[in-house]
């Protein structure tokens, strides 16, 4: 199929047959969707497919969870929520889609600590054009910590670009001081901080430490997000003593950004 007729012929599907969906389809489909350029959401995307009563569970979860919303918030600020939940109960197959969305940088995946300003390619497809930003690759493979939304392996080029030229400084954590720094956040304000946003989070309470230490006055603006619908599972497992401070390894930095220079000589 050409592409021009694959954009026109496009449709959004509201009803579904009642027909099993191979999995050979679904794995083929996901995989696909692997290569879609997401510039800077560029890490891998985790699926999570659901047929029969696991659907059906979710699908129960989710429908709660709304009700709850549109009690708070009312039922305009759902949109069409309630429709979309019918919906996906009717289809065969349903695929979760799972990335979260903060900006920020872990030392897990320190793009603006320890890679290098270079062009690059905001996905791992090269389907994007050139960036200049910091980097570690765009074959950068990120290892499974809980903070999603930090995994990608380059950093936005104006936020690059300032940590450049010495505007912006980069500080990174792992993610067991970061989650750290979240819980005394919320014992003393109530408000639990995402796992991307709780990096952030952390960089705060030391700059305030400091500023303590030395009796300077500052006023620290931090942007908070996080809402506890898919967080809490981090928090349960840095709780729980499961989770293990990461640092990414010089080596493998100097594998994927070799390979990006020997791609690109003038990057």
């Amino acid at each position: 199929m050409e592409l021009i007729d694959a954009i026109r012929g496009r449709r959004s599907i509201r009803s579904f047959k009642d027909k099993p969906v191979p999995l050979e389809l679904v794995r083929e489909v996901l995989d696909s969707a692997n290569y879609a350029p997401s510039a800077k959401r560029g890490e891998q995307w985790r699926f999570t497919v659901l047929t029969g009563d696991a659907k059906a569970r979710f699908l129960g979860f989710f429908d709660e969870e709304l009700d709850r919303f549109i009690e708070e918030h009312g039922v305009k600020e759902a949109g069409s929520s309630k429709n979309s939940c019918r919906i996906m109960d009717q289809a065969p197959v349903l695929v979760v889609v799972w990335n979260s969305g903060e900006y920020g940088w872990t030392t897990a995946c320190p793009s603006l600590s320890k890679g290098e300003f270079l062009y690059d390619h905001g996905d791992t497809g090269r389907l994007t054009p050139l960036l200049k930003m910091f980097t570690l690759g765009h074959e950068f493979i990120p290892d499974p910590i809980h903070a999603g939304g930090l995994r990608y392996h380059g950093m936005a080029p104006a936020i690059s670009l300032l940590v450049r030229d010495g505007l912006v400084k980069a500080k990174a954590y792992n993610q067991l001081d970061a989650l750290g720094g979240a819980v005394t956040f919320t014992r003393a304000e109530g408000l639990i901080p995402a796992p991307e946003t709780a990096h952030a989070v952390k960089a705060t309470i030391d700059e305030a430490l400091r500023c303590k230490e030395t009796g300077e006055e500052k006023t620290i603006l931090t942007l908070f997000s996080g809402h506890g619908f898919f967080d809490m599972a981090a928090y349960e497992a840095y709780l729980g003593g499961g989770l293990q401070p990461f640092e990414l390894p010089d080596e493998r930095i100097r594998e994927t950004v070799g390979n990006l220079k020997r791609l690109y000589p003038f990057a």
